[in-house]
């Protein structure tokens, strides 16, 4: 356990509402050099870290008189120094065209995936210090698939996607907006701080998730050398592809129908495209598959409960809203509840429009 001093960085009380696990991302790229493209990755991503250092750092237990299982930032221990930012692995009788046609569909498929593909493990001893993240380069005969694992409790989705960003850039030898995210930590801080001014202390109330832990939060230090291969075996994965432009349409004629009923039911009067997402979108659409299915098993008498849930990104809803450029977490979880207006969707349009944008 590290002991706080001036090389230490609290995570924020959000940091702490999310499970010790890593996530994986994966870009593939098709590439007719793909030689050309590690050394591209390797150069942009020596430039990244000389920017952003932080990310060279660790995840690891910290000591706090008022809380438990508190965690911080720190240097990089011994062991995590000893893994390489980028790993750089061949696979040259596989191809990235193959890979892009194959969708997992079990956790057990998933994890085999990620063994072989992946820089980390999904769970790593929850009392040692751990990278914040690391990078594997899987060449193939085609080109690569850039694998990148990070640490949950550092960064959130959106704040991967900026790296992500910020790292294509340096591949391009075009740093224009590395800047604001030197000022990362500093906003973590402000997120901690008891001191920060009202108008920026709406999320007070995620210290209390500084309590016992949780099965996924805290694993115990016995049991969490089997967590990955138990958790793989309750999880089934689905992997949907739907193309943007299908997206908009859907969006469109979503915002259509919401500002088409009576102005005191009319959420979306002032500012539409401020309330309808991708996302929300996409949730939507797979509340409605998840009732059909709920329907027919209703009608067959075999009826399995289900609760759709997504994950809403909190920089914007923030008062005043949070730099967008943000790396740590600001997540929570939201449960979709079942709308009234699904009384007003017409079967028969509803059908039209699905074998309209490709979806029937």
């Amino acid at each position: 356990m590290t002991l706080p001093d001036s090389s230490s960085q609290l995570l924020s009380p959000v940091d702490h509402t999310v499970p010790k696990v890593y996530f994986t991302f994966y870009l593939s790229f098709l590439l007719k050099n793909p030689q050309a493209g590690v050394e591209s990755i390797q150069k942009g991503l020596t430039t990244l870290i000389n920017q952003l250092p932080f990310l060279a750092k660790d995840v690891a237990p910290s000591h706090d008189e008022n809380h438990d299982n508190v965690h911080c930032i720190q240097p990089p221990s011994a062991k995590s120094q000893s893994i390489p930012m980028l790993q750089i692995r061949h696979y040259l009788n596989e191809s990235v065209r193959s890979m892009l046609a194959t969708a997992s569909c079990t956790g057990a498929e998933d994890l085999q995936y990620s063994e072989r593909y992946a820089p980390l493990p999904t769970v790593m001893d929850p009392q040692e210090s751990q990278p914040i993240l690391r990078f594997v380069a899987n060449v193939m005969v085609d080109g690569i698939i850039l694998s990148l694992s990070f640490n949950h409790m550092a960064a959130d989705g959106t704040g991967i996607g900026n790296i992500l960003e910020l790292l294509s850039e340096c591949c391009r030898n075009e740093q224009k907006h590395v800047g604001p995210q030197r000022f990362d930590l500093e906003l973590r801080r402000q997120l901690a701080s008891p001191s920060t001014t009202a108008e920026k202390r709406p999320l007070n109330t995620f210290w209390e998730t500084y309590t016992p832990e949780e099965t996924f939060h805290c694993l115990d230090s016995n049991t969490w050398s089997t967590a990955t291969t138990s958790m793989a075996s309750e999880l089934n994965t689905f992997r949907f592809r739907i193309p943007i432009r299908k997206v908009k349409v859907l969006k469109d004629i979503c915002t259509s129908v919401l500002l088409s009923h009576p102005e005191g039911d009319n959420m979306l009067s002032k500012e539409p495209r401020a309330f309808i997402s991708s996302n929300d979108v996409l949730t939507a659409l797979l509340s409605i598959c998840l009732q059909q299915t709920k329907a027919a098993e209703l009608a067959s008498k075999d009826d399995h409960d289900y609760t759709v849930a997504f994950v809403a990104n909190l920089r914007s809803r923030m008062h005043p809203p949070w730099p967008e450029h943000y790396i740590g977490v600001l997540l929570t979880m939201v449960l979709v509840s079942r709308s009234e207006l699904i009384n007003y969707v017409h079967e028969k349009k509803v059908d039209l429009v699905a074998s309209e944008v490709g979806l029937d």
